[in-house]
């Protein structure tokens, strides 16, 4: 029997991936904190936690989380012929792209997680049912922050009646977040189909790279 793995990726062929990108290459570090941009409607379940609707104001800060989840910080060491420097340029600038077209596409659903005043997670589903762009903060990974937040869109795509099921990919290595679909109900449809992602490397920077995808759905006319 096949170990399913899994990641935390952007959209857009991430099924759960994202085109990345945009000019600039502020990366926040692991210990810093990203600030929201605008707050409201605490969780009930934890008085810290707000979970609210993203907008076009928030770019920035979604930007600089979804830089650091999906490819770390730039750092000071810019690899060869700076190749890691112009890798995260073109990334950046690429994703800056694609959050500005998502959050600014009203039949999409796009909401963020602000803890203590830090933006520290983000997801998308567009109009059609494919969820993008999940990210969360390394640091607040065991505080169920992503379970959170799946759960409430969830909850939020299903009263919006815009789409009967909800679609995503995941990388066929990325285990904890496959783990955590899972235990938000998702069931798999497909284990193996092919695909790809981008990786930074300090010497070669920015390179494509084969990774077998895992296609999940999420039947919102069940009962959850």
């Amino acid at each position: 029997m096949r170990v399913l793995h899994v990641v935390f990726l952007l959209s857009n062929s991430i099924g759960c991936t994202a085109a990345l990108a945009t000019t600039g290459t502020r990366v926040l570090r692991p210990t810093s904190m990203l600030r929201a941009r605008s707050l409201s409607m605490p969780a009930a379940d934890d008085g810290s936690i707000c979970i609210t609707e993203a907008g076009l104001s928030d770019v920035e800060p979604v930007l600089d989380l979804t830089m650091l989840v999906f490819f770390g910080e730039l750092g000071s060491d810019r690899g060869f012929n700076n190749n890691l420097a112009k890798a995260f340029d073109e990334l950046r600038g690429e994703q800056d792209e694609s959050l500005r077209g998502i959050l600014s596409d009203p039949s999409s659903v796009s909401l963020k997680v602000s803890l203590d005043e830090m933006l520290v997670g983000f997801v998308t589903v567009s109009g059609s049912g494919v969820l993008t762009n999940l990210a969360v903060h390394p640091n607040v990974r065991r505080r169920r922050v992503g379970w959170r937040l799946m759960k409430r869109l969830l909850e939020t795509v299903r009263a919006s009646t815009m789409t009967d099921n909800v679609h995503l990919e995941v990388d066929g290595d990325n285990q904890p977040a496959y783990e955590l679909y899972k235990a938000c109900g998702f069931a798999v449809l497909e284990d193996d189909k092919s695909g790809t992602r981008y990786k930074v490397d300090r010497w070669r920077g920015r390179t494509l790279e084969e990774v077998f995808k895992i296609v999940m759905r999420y039947d919102l006319r069940a009962e959850s």
